[in-house]
């Protein structure tokens, strides 16, 4: 390993650790057991659970299974539930894009490739000719001029 890969795996892993202490102090903390087990406990009538919220959160929070009780008991809304399904869901979805594209950018590659298109030709038109064939196919024949090739030098 270079040393300028180590002192990026180095600097990342600090980043990480900051980001980390960050959000470990916004968090708030562990309910004390008392006061959670009577609270879980308690009587509950049937019309106390909220109205569900207006707009795009209220809707989804209409189609999921929301543990109001567990919510209840650790203070948080049905709306914030919501939000953090749809924040993770779109955070798991984002993230290998964007990690991608921060590789690309920094120019580094990873060791795994994954080929846009399964079955086409390895390589097509790496040189000056006229046909797309595979480096270890035979020639194919010419093709008619309603069925043309993919690969056509101008």
């Amino acid at each position: 390993m270079t040393p300028g890969v180590i002192i990026l795996i180095l600097a990342g892993a600090g980043a990480g650790l900051g980001l980390f202490l960050i959000l470990r102090e916004f968090t708030p903390g562990v309910p004390a057991l008392g006061p959670a087990l009577r609270q879980l406990h308690a009587p509950t009538s049937a019309g106390s659970r909220p109205a569900p919220a207006a707009g795009p959160l209220g809707w989804l929070g209409s189609r999921l299974r929301i543990p109001h009780r567990e919510l209840a008991l650790i203070g948080h809304s049905p709306e914030r539930f919501v939000a953090e399904k749809v924040g993770f869901a779109m955070v798991g979805l984002l993230f290998p894009p964007v990690f991608s594209l921060i590789l690309v950018l920094s120019g580094l590659r990873l060791g795994i490739v994954i080929p846009p298109r399964s079955g086409s030709p390895s390589r097509c038109c790496s040189s000056s000719s006229s046909t797309c064939q595979s480096a270890s196919a035979p020639p194919r024949p010419a093709r008619s001029s309603a069925v043309t090739s993919r690969c056509t030098s101008t």
